[in-house]
C-alpha cells in the first residue's frame, strides 16, 4: 500500500506465443522500478472529515453538498448493480 512499482511498455516483455509445457524462460519481474517517494501524503478521507468538522464547529463552507454525497451514493450503487446484472448501468445526469 505504501510502495509502488511501474514498468515502461519499452520494458514489457513481449510474448509471441504460450507453450504451457516449456517455460519461456521470460522474467516478468525484472525491468519493474520502485516509484520514488514524493513526501507525506495526507489521506484524503481525514481532509475530508476536517473539512466536515470546520464546517460544523467553525461554520466554514463546505466544498460538497449534500447533492454530491448523493450522487456518489448512487454512483456506487450503481456499480454494485453493474457487477451483479453482468452489464453497463446508465446514470441519469441532471443539468447543473
Amino acid at each position: 500500500m505504501h510502495r509502488c512499482w511501474i514498468q515502461s511498455a519499452a520494458d514489457t516483455p513481449t510474448i509471441q506465443h504460450f507453450n504451457p509445457g516449456r517455460d519461456l524462460g521470460v522474467d516478468y519481474r525484472g525491468d519493474w522500478n520502485e516509484v520514488a517517494d514524493q513526501g507525506n501524503h495526507i489521506n484524503p478521507y481525514r481532509v475530508g472529515w476536517e473539512n466536515f468538522l470546520r464546517h460544523v464547529i467553525d461554520d466554514a463552507p463546505l466544498a460538497s453538498d449534500l447533492s454530491a454525497g448523493i450522487r456518489d451514493v448512487q454512483l456506487a450503487e450503481a456499480c454494485y448493480r453493474s457487477v451483479d446484472e453482468g452489464k453497463w448501468i446508465s446514470l441519469e445526469v441532471k443539468p447543473g
